[in-house]
């Protein structure tokens, strides 16, 4: 398994160049409440050792890395022991620990839906292309920046204005003497074809 060689091979060279410190892990642990008393594999905990039996052998956590797995999470600690000449201390105790993996899990949360609203707005800014290219481009201008006709360009309009505007020339209640042009392709766009072809605009227009 390249995870547990990976993480093996890591353990052990930081055990190697430095004395003070260590790294444990452990795969698909399903309970977050008892990953502190769970023995962890790996470095100087050998399957033997947990973060609390660590923490008593004068070992602090310096590190927590979380990752999700199929099974549950894997997690892996960084032990540093304090010197021998440091007046410091480090006392960790279980509150610590649990707002340090709450954290963790948090950011990954959120860096999840960052990517998930990502590729919705690239989704919805394709979409947008794809229709003004098709259906409105040829009166209204590469960027919507033409005037044609008597109506007014449309790449500076907000998007409650643009809503108004398409669904009025939709329902033939809204004419600057174009109406009978606009209607055959108003009358076709959904509303979320008019957020996609305004989300376009605004972004061509930055």
């Amino acid at each position: 398994m390249k995870f547990l060689t990976g993480l093996l091979i890591s353990s052990l060279s930081l055990t190697i160049l430095n004395a003070q410190t260590t790294m444990c892990f452990k795969e698909n642990h399903k309970s977050m409440t008892t990953i502190e008393s769970t023995k962890l594999d790996g470095g100087l905990c050998a399957s033997n050792t947990s973060v609390k039996d660590m923490v008593k052998n004068g070992w602090s956590v310096d590190d927590i890395k979380i990752n999700k797995s199929d099974n549950g999470f894997n997690y892996i600690y960084i032990f540093k022991k304090q010197s021998i000449n440091t007046n410091s201390t480090f006392v960790a105790n279980e509150q610590d620990l649990e707002d340090k993996i709450m954290a963790r899990i948090k950011k990954e949360e959120k860096i999840k839906k960052e990517i998930v609203q990502k590729k919705k707005a690239q989704a919805s800014f394709e979409s947008g292309k794809i229709k003004y290219t098709k259906t409105c481009q040829t009166c209204h201008g590469v960027n919507g920046e033409e005037e044609y006709g008597t109506s007014r360009a449309i790449n500076n309009i907000n998007l409650e204005d643009f809503k108004t505007i398409m669904r009025d020339y939709a329902n033939m209640s809204y004419d600057r003497g174009q109406a009978s042009v606009m209607f055959p392709y108003t009358s076709t766009v959904t509303s979320e074809d008019i957020e996609n072809i305004y989300e376009y605009l605004k972004k061509v227009n930055k």
